[in-house]
């Protein structure tokens, strides 16, 4: 027998044999507790007959059947387990065969020299050589058939009228996808039936249906394959013929799979899976393994499963994030052509998609289902591709089921189009050296987005609900989505997902009248023209073909460059992609970073890029930054380049530590001063990739504590210090001169 531990609950109470109901009485023999003194009886049958009386006295060599509990429960050696039913008597009702009750000659035990477990009163008697068995909790039941291994079998002499039934059988596991009973009678297959590994004390019924069994003297075997499975009990109904169920049989002979070897019931096991037609996704874990990988575009395929029958997939998933994650069901493919242009970039066929939340730990594992909107035939390659969200599941296996449940989305829309109503905001200007906004030099206020790359942190804030609740709120007139093109989780790794967050928050800047940035969020310059995630030229192509049209709508075309040389690696690269922008659109807003993190303005300005509306980004820690990035700016202004703060914070330059509310201030009165507008790192909440001490230490930049809600309308208590702060001075600055920063000073 298996090593495997299976449940060893203590036996509470429990219904000994079948439950047989005619016009007036349902007959039980049932037993309050555990009861050592159990004896083991030979019979020569174990009958259940309707009758008009409380109790049933059979022969001598029968055992008798009360409706009041009785001393103890033997374990019988019985040649026959018989139920009859006439039309006097009523119809058929469901015979329950328990485990136990296996024919003691007919068996095969793997290892009849070891006892396995600590079963205990009649579970613990009988000796080594027969099957083990564990005490249960689960309903109905008395002793489980456990440690089983492949090849075990067990028989049960069977002697019902001739008809049509249905066989469950009542299984637990927790040793993966294969954990399968077979099912004979009389020696010809039935079918098969498998148990989703869900935990020893975790019990579930799967059933045969349609078994056509001839009346009189036959003997179901029930033979264990695969991974280790507890047998609870066994039933037998009259045939339900209006439903599905966990597999169909037609014959006693031969029962209808739902072909390629899966039936209804089946288990899929995450080592099923095709690596060859899957992306991104990998096999973890040990003992008990898993799919992980799953990050917004990785997906993972699984040939040959037949879904003629099924009418949903439950899949059991683990997830640490606490954002709503979303995973397409494709058949096919679940491949998506890295090409903007294409009209319908799916490979696959999209049958609907379903969302995942936090299970509290990836390891930790909870159930979803996925209902199918209509039937689909034969077998198909099943494809679970994640679409957004960061960590979106560590998948473990996913049963075929019969049951009508479970989400279907609406699949993803991977051709987002622009709105078609055109904002009302004033256009943006560059002349003498200043921002204008319909002409007149000021500044306006809004918050940047943390880094789009899924499994950070920020992405969950992509929402167009964040972004309406930003303007109606705060009195942001600026949002910049800080669209992640550098490590991992970026547009790089993630062609169309990552678009989609891109697509939602302008798309909503522009229905709610407020000035968006479409920033590449890179360190490194980084370009592939070959490959349209590592093609900023192409990328910003793109988006002044989407969005060029809209005044509010500003070009961020590189957000913080290290240590790249201005003159010879940073302009040259600003004026390929510019040149491409205004081929398109001649005059919205470009920004251009500067080096050294975007503060090396004055560079910048001493070599300018000729051309129209063009600015040049700052970026500052106001508990680090001081004068001394300041006089970048002063030198910047004197030589008329235009500078636009795309990205601001109230803390240490690393991101952590307290928000210093005088040094942002004196930054605050310097930004009014000269016009130059900005916005705040930024609107996430204190738990990102960045949090470098998880311990103690928060990641101070951040708008929002830990947990906030993705989409808008926070409350204070959801705010930071520094959010509190940011969100202040949002709703001051168009009276920055006189709003009272007593507080703050």
């Amino acid at each position: 027998m298996s090593n495997k531990t299976p449940t060893k609950p203590l036996l509470r109470g429990f219904c000994r044999l079948a439950i047989i109901a005619s016009a007036s009485t349902t007959l039980a023999a049932c037993v309050a507790g555990n009861n050592s003194s159990s004896s083991e009886t030979t019979s020569s049958a174990i009958s259940s007959e309707a009758s008009s009386s409380s109790s049933l006295a059979v022969s001598s060599s029968s055992i008798t059947i009360s409706s009041s509990p009785a001393s103890s429960a033997p374990i019988t050696t019985s040649s026959s387990i018989e139920s009859s039913a006439s039309s006097a008597a009523g119809p058929f009702e469901t015979l329950r065969i328990q485990a136990q009750d296996y024919d003691r000659v007919n068996f095969n035990e793997a290892t009849p020299g070891t006892r396995e477990g600590t079963a205990t009163g009649i579970c613990a008697e009988g000796g080594a050589a027969l099957m083990d068995l564990v005490n249960v909790t689960d309903q109905n039941g008395i002793c489980a058939i456990g440690y089983t291994i492949e090849g075990e079998y067990v028989q049960y002499p069977i002697d019902i009228p001739a008809g049509e039934y249905d066989i469950t059988l009542r299984t637990a596991s927790d040793t993966g996808s294969d954990a399968t009973q077979t099912l004979t009678l009389n020696g010809s297959s039935l079918g098969a039936l498998s148990t989703a590994a869900q935990g020893w004390e975790t019990y579930g019924s799967t059933t045969l249906r349609g078994v056509s069994i001839s009346g009189g003297a036959n003997v179901l075997t029930v033979t264990f394959t695969g991974a280790a499975s507890n047998l609870n009990y066994i039933e037998i109904s009259e045939a339900d013929n209006t439903a599905t169920s966990s597999s169909q049989a037609t014959s006693s002979s031969a029962a209808s799979s739902t072909g390629g070897g899966n039936m209804l019931g089946t288990v899929i096991d995450d080592n099923d899976y095709n690596p060859n037609k899957s992306k991104g996704v990998m096999r973890y874990g040990s003992p008990e393994f898993y799919l992980g990988g799953f990050e917004a575009g990785n997906y993972a395929c699984f040939d040959n499963v037949n879904l003629t029958g099924v009418k949903s997939l439950n899949l059991r998933y683990g997830r640490l994030h606490d954002s709503i994650g979303r995973v397409a069901v494709y058949l096919d493919s679940a491949a998506i052509t890295e090409d903007p242009a294409a009209n319908n970039p799916e490979q696959g066929t999209n049958i609907g998609e379903f969302e995942t939340t936090s299970t509290g730990a990836y390891e930790n594992f909870d159930n979803v289902s996925f209902r199918l909107n209509s039937p689909i035939e034969g077998e198909q390659t099943v494809c679970f591709r994640a679409v957004f969200g960061g960590g979106v599941m560590n998948l473990d296996h996913f049963t075929l089921s019969d049951v009508d449940t479970g989400q279907n989305l609406t699949p993803t829309n991977y051709t987002f189009t622009a709105p078609t109503a055109p904002t009302q905001l004033p256009a943006i200007s560059v002349a003498d050296g200043q921002v204008l906004f319909g002409g007149e030099a000021k500044s306006i206020a809004g918050v940047s987005l943390f880094w789009s790359n899924f499994g950070w942190g920020g992405s969950g804030f992509y929402t167009k609900e964040t972004v309406k609740s930003l303007k109606d709120n705060w009195n942001a007139k600026l949002i910049r989505v800080a669209f992640g093109t550098d490590d991992y989780g970026s547009y790089f790794d993630d062609f169309w997902s990552h678009r989609l967050k891109l697509f939602e928050v302008v798309n909503a800047a522009i229905e709610n009248d407020m000035y968006v940035i479409i920033d590449w969020h890179a360190h490194i310059i980084k370009s592939d023209p070959t490959n349209p995630a590592r093609n900023p030229t192409a990328f910003f192509k793109e988006m002044a073909e989407k969005y060029g049209s809209y005044n509010n709508v500003i070009y961020e075309i590189f957000n913080e460059p290290l240590d790249e040389n201005w003159s010879g690696s940073i302009k040259p690269y600003a004026e390929g992609v510019i040149n491409t922008i205004r081929t398109i659109d001649p005059d919205n807003l470009i920004i251009v970073g500067t080096r050294n993190w975007s503060q090396r303005v004055d560079e910048a300005a001493n070599d300018p890029i000729n051309g129209t509306n063009i600015a040049y980004t700052l970026h500052f820690y106001a508990d680090t930054h001081r004068d001394d990035i300041r006089s970048f700016a002063r030198t910047a202004i004197e030589k008329k380049a235009a500078l636009f703060v795309t990205e601001w914070g109230t803390v240490a330059a690393a991101g952590t530590g307290n928000a210093n509310a005088r040094e942002t201030l004196i930054w605050m009165d310097f930004l009014h001063e000269n016009n130059i507008s900005h916005a705040n790192w930024a609107l996430v909440d204190n738990l990102t990739k960045e949090r470098t001490n998880p311990a103690s230490d928060k990641h101070g930049s951040s708008i929002l504590n830990l947990g906030s809600d993705f989409y808008g309308n926070w409350s204070t208590g959801d705010l930071t210090e520094s959010g509190n702060l940011v969100m202040d001075i949002l709703e001051n600055w168009d009276n920055w001169d006189s709003w009272n920063k007593a507080p703050y000073q």
